[in-house]
């Protein structure tokens, strides 16, 4: 079983949402879900979560203009997840320094991988996350 934490789940497909809550309930995670990018912002403000995913296509708004927008106030790891395959998108994702893009369909079993990393970084000693200065480009999983 990971380390427990709390995961921000930004996603607009009811289904898809409750598989990923059930994969990462599994190992012990708390899971907050918000259904679009208000909600998701507002969540992200209010609960502080040590890890995000967040869905590119939003019914609100672009999941990468609200990257930006969480990327001004932290450097909580933020694991994106998206049905299509641009790399417009993924570079952009990739300036923001997200831990991975996720095209979907993927296996729970690399979302599971992805965030048990995700949360090992972000408790490692060193610079802390909650500072909105940029980081290189971060890995990304080119499926």
């Amino acid at each position: 079983m990971m380390a427990k934490g709390k995961v921000l789940l930004i996603e607009d497909e009811a289904d898809l949402a409750r598989l990923f809550e059930l994969a990462l309930g599994r190992d012990g995670l708390r899971i907050r879900r918000a259904r679009d990018a208000a909600a998701g912002l507002e969540a992200f403000r209010r609960w502080s979560p040590d890890v995000i995913l967040l869905d590119v296509v939003l019914p609100d708004r672009c999941g990468l203009d609200l990257l930006e927008d969480l990327r001004a106030e932290s450097r909580v790891p933020v694991i994106l997840i998206s049905g299509r395959r641009r790399p417009a998108d993924q570079a952009r994702a990739d300036a923001f320094g997200v831990e991975a893009y996720l095209v979907k369909p993927f296996p729970l079993t690399e979302l599971r991988s992805r965030v048990r990393l995700a949360l090992s970084r972000a408790a490692a000693p060193g610079p802390k996350r909650s500072s909105p200065a940029r980081r290189p480009a971060g890995r990304s999983s080119p499926r």
